[in-house]
């Protein structure tokens, strides 16, 4: 026993020790505390239990007829009923052969009828994720329950019960999770789970997690769509490109997705034609169509999910178009609709001993007809005579990273980039010269409205002006100091830019002073085109906005999407 004396000092001293750095969790308490206090609302909550063993809970309903009754499903197991607030619990559904639980519906128009999707919808480690047999009714409040089928469908992630029409479900089927399967997607019944029909299915990797009915009418319906590929790269993998809301007006018989809104569906370019015929393209390969003034818009299949650094069509032949690839490849149609790769570029070696590499290109810029520029990161620029599949490096004088490109007056032209590089050629790219703006900051756009004139603008608000070609350029004030993204020139005199947090401004005197556009928004602005007849000034940016302006002075930003 004398031995075990100095263990128990020790003991005691290493567990003071520990007491001395607080457990994160006891500071989250603490945290949550102090919220909970401060909230206007002073709501105050208790435990209403079940006490059990299960975990997770997966979903909660309230009988909307019979305030005190409530039911809670766990994604690890088991349905559990209160009539009185959650004084008592009562499990209902332990007889069944199954265990994880996604969902729990109470049918509007009948809280008697209550439909349970099996297999819990929150994707976590393969050991504790629980798989489920199907689709369950009960005609008596969960006393007995009868399987409707659909145990295909593995893991269900939501229910929906049509307000007047008990036997009307939709149901938002997950399917495998580590796997491809064709389960995946919207079913519908109509005669109470007798027969299902899928009526939305986009691919095996693109699982079905949230389906809403519009009580105010219920021909409308939405759901919420998550692609997710475990063999795909790491972003995406978690938000694949056929991720969004689709939306049916005919309750459920045809869907068509709504774009903007997420987060990969960042649009970064944007062309117009006319009024009414456009592109935008961006992040994950998202390129849109629109032949209706922005009223709707087409999802094409650009044959990629890198992300697109431009968008070029030929208006003599709306669907003659090209995007390219941050790898510098280019994705061509010639009827809109299929599109084909061409060879992707591959840096030279610098030394005899380096591999040669894939180029990392920023933006591409089109001159007349179809030839074309595309500048990237270390200075490089590569170059295409005929909106072919082949592009040839160009020789710079910089090896700092080029982000904008301007060849609409080629074979003159302008590239800017980081540290406040300028490098502009005279002979459509063979040479490029540089030329010293004296910033330090960034640029991120150039724009020239004749081969004299032209500005560029960047980082922490810096805007430059040049009036001889870009030999100098003159710093002026923006009067911001957040980052300016693009820049367009509509005359001499009358200038836009756009930047983060919404932010738009207007310039009527050439850049001497600006004035800020309100739009109600708070999504950073990557893009302002104006349309090829010149009527229009179209802004595309974070999360899939898009504003389009008319150039008449009467008319405000408003939303295109």
């Amino acid at each position: 026993m004398k031995y075990l004396w100095p263990l128990a000092v020790l003991f005691l001293s290493n567990f003071l020790t520990a007491q001395e750095s607080e457990n994160p969790l006891f500071s989250s308490f603490e945290d949550y505390k102090k919220a909970k206090e401060i909230t206007p609302f002073q709501v105050k909550w208790i435990s209403a239990g079940p006490v059990t063993n299960s975990a997770r809970v997966e979903a909660l309903q309230g009988d909307p007829n019979q305030p005190g009754t409530m039911y809670v499903a766990f994604g690890s197991g088991n349905l559990w009923k209160t009539t009185n607030n959650g004084l008592d619990w009562k499990p209902i559904f332990e007889n069944q052969p199954t265990l994880g639980i996604g969902d729990i519906a109470i049918a509007p128009s009948n809280s008697e009828i209550l439909y349970l999707g099996t297999g819990e919808s929150l994707r976590k480690n393969r050991n504790f994720t629980m798989p489920g047999t199907g689709v369950y009714r009960s005609d008596d409040g969960g006393e007995t329950w009868a399987h409707l089928g659909l145990e295909d469908t593995w893991h269900i992630g939501e229910i929906a019960v049509h307000p007047l029409n008990p036997d009307i479900v939709f149901v938002a089927a997950m399917g495998k999770f580590w796997s491809e399967s064709s389960s995946k997607g919207i079913y519908r019944t109509i005669n109470g789970g007798k027969d299902w029909e899928r009526v939305l299915y986009v691919n095996e990797n693109t699982r079905a997690n949230d389906i809403v009915i519009a009580h105010s009418n219920p021909k409308i319906v939405y759901a919420s769509m998550w692609e997710n590929n475990d063999n795909a790269n790491i972003a995406e993998s978690v938000y694949g490109p056929n991720s969004g809301i689709y939306y049916s007006s005919d309750g459920g018989s045809t869907w068509k997705r709504q774009n903007g809104g997420a987060r990969y569906n960042d649009l970064r370019h944007a062309l117009f034609l006319d009024e009414n015929n456009g592109w935008v393209s961006g992040s994950q390969g998202i390129l849109l169509e629109t032949q209706d003034q922005g009223k709707t818009w087409l999802p094409l299949n650009s044959g990629t999910r890198q992300e697109l650094v431009g968008v070029h069509f030929v208006g003599l032949d709306p669907k003659w178009g090209w995007v390219m690839r941050r790898d510098g490849t280019v994705h061509y149609t010639t009827d809109g609709d299929k599109w084909s790769a061409g060879r992707t570029p591959i840096r030279p070696p610098l030394f005899d001993n380096e591999p040669p590499r894939q180029f990392r290109m920023n933006d591409v810029g089109f001159g007349k007809f179809s030839e074309g520029w595309a500048a990237g990161g270390d200075g490089q620029i590569i170059h295409n005579q005929d909106g072919g599949p082949i592009w040839t490096p160009q020789r710079t004088s910089t090896g700092k990273d080029l982000v904008d490109i301007q060849m609409k007056f080629a074979p003159l032209g302008w590239a800017v980039g980081h540290a406040g590089i300028v490098q502009r050629t005279v002979n459509g790219g063979q040479y490029w010269k540089h030329h010293e703006t004296d910033t330090g900051y960034d640029l991120f756009s150039v724009s020239f409205i004749k081969k004299r004139i032209g500005w560029a603008v960047g980082q922490h608000g810096i805007v430059l002006r040049t009036d001889n070609g870009g030999f100098k350029w003159e710093a002026l004030s923006g009067g911001t100091t957040q980052n300016l993204n693009d820049v367009i020139a509509i005359s001499e005199q009358e200038l836009y830019t756009v930047g983060n947090k919404g932010l738009i401004l207007h310039s009527s005197d050439g850049g001497d002073t600006w004035k800020q556009q309100h739009t109600d928004i708070d999504n950073d602005l990557y893009t302002i085109v104006q349309s090829e007849d010149g009527n229009i000034l179209w802004i595309v940016g974070q999360w899939g906005i898009i504003l389009k302006r008319s150039l008449d002075p009467q008319v405000s930003y408003r939303s295109a999407n």
